[in-house]
């Protein structure tokens, strides 16, 4: 039997190359290959940081108490210029094909006594822009939507909601068996809820679109169905709010928002047919002026709040 040759070992250059190590084959074996990435010394000029560089030591410090009021934090214009009008653009979902249009769609007023709304109870601090914010995808706009206005709104809903315990949810999901056994199952970009015993009780959704992705023609009260981009966004909500058990529905491109609450019976939002499920009537409001859009957002969560807990026995 021939011994195997020796190991050839190939030298390493100065910087990471590896190290190759390749043994010839044998009548018992084949060739074997071994690679390892050597240790590297420090590159001159290129020291391993000593204690003088390290940061100081943290003192004691502690957060400002916040100083504005309700009003105040709601009524300053959310920074969304760094939004752009580009992004991918994605097909629908099959699934919002079993969910029929929104027919018609009415102004909805503004509550009396606008929930309290003169009346807001806390402090608060400024939500400050994010001026790296790239603004390019509908990724971009959720992070912007986020900083700018939901951020600000949650802050004042959570001193001001009977004293429930909320929560707010990103890229929550839900799902439910339909009546012909199919599962749907559905991603919500934001959410809130309120805590019932262990189980959070959904109160309403926003789904996020990139900037110019909403479109005044297409909510036209002059149409007797939302059409265009907006009817298939009709169609997503409703899938959306027949998954988390909720009326209360709204979309946000950055720039403009509508808000809306589903009407009608909620067993006729879906059919198992695609495009065969009947109309549902709705109530919109068209927010176009950033400036607002935190107001109304938080106007319409009390409402949707003050809904749910009404209809669970949770508020006289």
């Amino acid at each position: 039997m021939n011994a195997p040759l020796p190991v050839q070992v190939i030298t390493p250059a100065p910087f990471a190359v590896p190290i190759v190590q390749v043994t010839n084959p044998t009548p018992y074996g084949s060739p074997i290959t071994m690679a390892s990435m050597p240790l590297q010394s420090p590159v001159p000029g290129h020291t391993i940081p000593d204690k003088g560089l390290a940061f100081e030591p943290l003192g004691n410090l502690s957060a400002p108490a916040p100083t504005f009021s309700a009003k105040f934090v709601l009524e300053v214009p959310p920074e969304t210029t760094s939004l752009q009008y580009s992004g991918v653009v994605y097909n629908s979902s099959e699934a919002n094909n079993l969910y029929g249009p929104v027919r018609p769609l009415e102004l909805w007023k503004l509550p009396q006594g606008l929930t309290g709304y003169d009346n807001l109870l806390g402090l608060y601090h400024y939500v400050p822009p994010n001026p790296l914010a790239a603004g390019i995808t509908e990724g971009d706009t959720v992070l912007a939507a986020m900083n700018a206005i939901f951020q600000t709104v949650d802050m004042v809903l959570q001193q001001n909601c009977h004293s429930q315990i909320l929560a707010s949810f990103s890229e929550s999901t839900s799902r439910i068996n339909t009546r012909m056994g199919r599962e749907q199952i559905c991603r919500v970009d934001h959410s809130w809820a309120f805590q019932k015993g262990q189980t959070w009780i959904t109160f309403a959704i926003v789904e996020f679109k990139r900037r110019g992705a909403i479109r005044a023609d297409d909510w036209s009260a002059q149409h007797l169905t939302v059409g265009g981009r907006g009817g298939k966004i009709c169609r997503q909500l409703k899938k959306c709010a027949t998954l988390c058990r909720t009326r209360f529905v709204g979309c946000c491109d950055g720039e403009k928002m509508v808000l809306m609450c589903l009407g009608g019976d909620s067993n006729d939002w879906y059919r198992d047919t695609a495009n065969t499920a009947p109309t549902t009537p709705a109530h919109a409001r068209w927010i176009q002026n950033s400036g607002e859009m935190k107001r109304h957002l938080f106007v319409f969560l009390r409402e949707a709040l003050d809904y749910k807990l009404q209809e669970h026995g949770m508020l006289a």
